[in-house]
């Protein structure tokens, strides 16, 4: 089952990359031809993106919900919490949608969309 799969790799990413700070895992599973929100990416650009988020956000969490996978295709709601160490360590809260799409085990493309994360946080996603 190529979805279970593909919903697994999506999984340990969080697991690896934020709970773990192991950012060589993310070479494993970008595609040479990855691109987020239609824009080409690379596991470089992944791997600069995740470890800023790492420092600027102290006891950075995802939660991962209504995964689901069809396919080649995975999509999922997320919300970040962390506190901004930039900021007097106010707490910050995101949450969005991922739509994943994956070949031979790879991801290669992420559409990501955000939500609005209530009343009094802020959704800019730097």
């Amino acid at each position: 089952m190529q979805s279970n799969n593909n919903t697994a790799i999506v999984l340990r990413f969080f697991d690896e990359v934020f709970d773990r700070d192991n950012f060589s895992y993310i070479d494993e599973i970008i595609a040479p031809d990855y691109t987020f929100n239609g824009a080409p990416s690379s596991a470089e650009r992944t791997k600069q993106w995740a470890k800023r988020k790492r420092r600027k956000y102290k006891d950075l969490r995802f939660q991962i919900e209504d995964l689901t996978g069809h396919g080649d295709a995975v999509s999922f709601n997320w919300t970040m919490r962390g506190f901004n160490s930039e900021s007097s360590d106010e707490l910050v809260i995101r949450r969005g949608q991922s739509q994943l799409t994956f070949r031979a085990g790879q991801c290669v493309s992420n559409v990501q969309t955000k939500r609005d994360a209530g009343p009094g946080q802020t959704m800019a996603f730097t």
